[in-house]
This record gives structure tokens, C-alpha cells and sequence, in this order.
């Protein structure tokens, strides 16, 4: 799967929603879950929207920095945006941003943040490998009737955990960004 068709299956579904499941336009959030690119790739979804003749902001940038929701549109949204705002329906593009690189434990909570601003439906959507072993991972939860199975790690694998789990400093981030 590439982005086009995650920009197709959320346009979509976006349609459906408004004429089938009797959703209004300020009943809808999609949040983007790469605080960083936002602003860049909501521009396609958006489009396609416009081009149904479905209207939509981007909250703080299309409207006033003070506004989230307007009735007459769906709202876009990065994560930091969404905290403190909550929608019957929400989607959640980008996921695949959550599954592999640096500071993992925070990409998971980014996640975990987005799901909550549901207060009934969420669409976790991505594309691409990362996103296929995503999806994997939510099957065997699914399976496992919902229920998380963990073993406890002894001491000497939390301390081995948190050296390698860590988060990094800007001055490592920095170092790092260099050598690659």
C-alpha cells in the first residue's frame, strides 16, 4: 500500500460517513501523527476532500490558532493540536511513523494520545511495511481477546532496558544526525 491509496480509503470513508453513518463535518478529526510534517501532508487528503465537495481546516493554520472544530468542516490536525480534543470519529494517518526508528516509547504514546481523542470510532491508517507489521501486531492483540501478555523483566533487563530504550538528548540527537 502507498500514500495514495491511504489518501483514497480515508477520502473514502470520509464520504461514507457524512452520507451513510449520519456524521456531520465537525463530527470528524484526522490527526497526523508525524508532529513534524503536518502542515506538508495533509495537502493531498484535503484536495480530494475539496474535490467531493467536502470542506475541511487545518486547526491553527486555515483557522484562527484559538479555533479546533468549525461545524462546517472537518478538522486536521497534528498531535499536539489533538490533545484536549475529542470527535466521534477520528483517523489517524501516518501510522507507520509508530512502528520503527528512534524514540520508539514516545512515537507509541503519540499513538496511544491520538486513539483517545476518539470518543467513538478510530481508523488507524499508514502505509508501507512499517504498516503492514503495525497492523500485524494489532491482529495478535485482536486474538488475544484484547489482552496484553507481557513477561516482567528481571532488574538486570530493566537497567539493560532503559540504556537502550532512553531517551536521547538534543546534544546526542545532534551527534547522531551528523553520522548519519
Amino acid at each position: 500500500q502507498n500514500n495514495l491509496e491511504q489518501v483514497e480509503y480515508i477520502v473514502d470513508s470520509i464520504e461514507k460517513n457524512l452520507q451513510d453513518d449520519e456524521l456531520k463535518l465537525d463530527d470528524i478529526v484526522v490527526i497526523n501523527l508525524d508532529p513534524l510534517t503536518t502542515k506538508k501532508v495533509v495537502g493531498d487528503f484535503r484536495q480530494k476532500l475539496y474535490e467531493k465537495g467536502i470542506n475541511s481546516n487545518l486547526a491553527g493554520v486555515s483557522t484562527s490558532p484559538d479555533i479546533f472544530y468549525t461545524d462546517d468542516a472537518i478538522t486536521f490536525t497534528g498531535i499536539y493540536r489533538a490533545k484536549g480534543n475529542e470527535a466521534p470519529m477520528v483517523y489517524i494517518i501516518n501510522s507507520q511513523y509508530s512502528y520503527t526508528g528512534y524514540e520508539l516509547a514516545k512515537k507509541r504514546n503519540i499513538l496511544f494520545t491520538a486513539m483517545t481523542r476518539s470518543k467513538a470510532w478510530v481508523r488507524v491508517c499508514g502505509y508501507g511495511e512499517d504498516m503492514k507489521n503495525l497492523n500485524e501486531e494489532f491482529q495478535k492483540i485482536k486474538e488475544n481477546d484484547f489482552k496484553l501478555k507481557f513477561k516482567y523483566p528481571t532488574e538486570e533487563e530493566r537497567e539493560h532496558m532503559n540504556i537502550v530504550n532512553k531517551d536521547m538528548s538534543m546534544e546526542e540527537k545532534s551527534k547522531l544526525q551528523k553520522n548519519e
